[in-house]
């Protein structure tokens, strides 16, 4: 009970983006279901209990800039569940554990810009994913995984170069996507995905010069708006809006892009995340 207090309590000063508290309190919370899992080693579900908040301390260790520490983090969560999986195979809980080992581990490859390493562990997440989808088929959690893996793989591929390979994913990608908000166009979360997907197809119509672009980039933006009229205060919309003008071609929309990440900054001067994003410089545009 104490460690769901601390947990819960973690994810909430993290929302609020207080990253050092939430770092103390998960530590307490990790402290206490490593107990709990060491006096039933053989009890599966702590054990799981226990991988869940390992893996949240990653999103911590993020958040505090140590990203050699959160792939660290990420990596030990994964190989806690490859053990579950081989003592029992059939079980989806266990089974999802071991893709999302594989897509964390691969997103936080990608942070530390390591591309090349992330590549094939998202196709393993994605084989994976086929698989239990056979058992699971239309789950929520495996059709937002392939939508999150598709969309890394086509970003992977635009800063390669290679904009077929981004074509492919991130069509994917968008496939998926829309498929979460056309099952529940009130699933705030789906809208945040489908726009960055929207977002990356405009950049990527860009640089093919096929004309496309201005309408991705119009549909990403009404999305957002839709979503930023409804939660005004939702820091995750507020970071897409920001992604989606920070590529913009127009020079207005990258200084509002800069604009709305100052105040960003400035309301969670804690995160990590918002101090490594960049926005496209304006000198000697329009």
């Amino acid at each position: 009970m104490l460690a769901n207090v601390a947990l819960s309590y973690s994810v909430s000063q993290l929302e609020q983006g207080k990253v050092a508290r939430a770092a103390e309190l998960n530590r307490e919370g990790i402290a206490l279901r490593r107990r709990l899992a060491e006096l039933a080693p053989a009890n599966a579900d702590r054990r799981r209990d226990l991988l869940a908040a390992e893996s949240y301390m990653a999103n911590v260790l993020n958040e505090l800039d140590d990203l050699p520490g959160a792939l660290a983090a990420n990596e030990a969560v994964h190989a806690g569940f490859r053990q579950l999986v081989k003592e029992e195979p059939k079980s989806a809980r266990n089974r999802w554990g071991h893709i999302c080992g594989y897509s964390n581990t691969a997103a936080m490859l990608i942070h530390l810009g390591n591309d090349a390493a992330a590549i094939p562990r998202l196709q393993r997440a994605i084989e994976l994913a086929d698989e239990l989808s056979v058992d699971k088929p239309d789950h929520y959690s495996i059709l937002t995984g392939y939508g999150h893996y598709h969309q890394l793989q086509g970003e992977i591929a635009l800063r390669a170069g290679d904009l077929a390979g981004a074509r492919r994913a991130l069509d994917q990608a968008l496939q998926f996507r829309r498929g979460l908000v056309a099952r529940d166009a009130k699933d705030f979360e789906a809208g945040i995905n489908l726009a960055a997907t929207q977002a990356k197809l405009a950049v990527l119509s860009e640089r093919q010069g096929n004309g496309a672009a201005a309408a991705a980039r119009r549909e990403a933006r009404r999305l957002l708006k839709s979503l930023l009229q409804e939660r005004p205060a939702s820091r995750r919309a507020q970071v897409a809006w920001v992604e989606l003008l920070a590529e913009s071609p127009d020079c207005r929309d990258r200084t509002e892009a800069q604009a709305t990440l100052d105040k960003l900054r400035a309301t969670y001067p804690e995160l990590a995340s918002l101090k490594r994003m960049r926005v496209a410089d304006c000198k000697g545009r329009a």
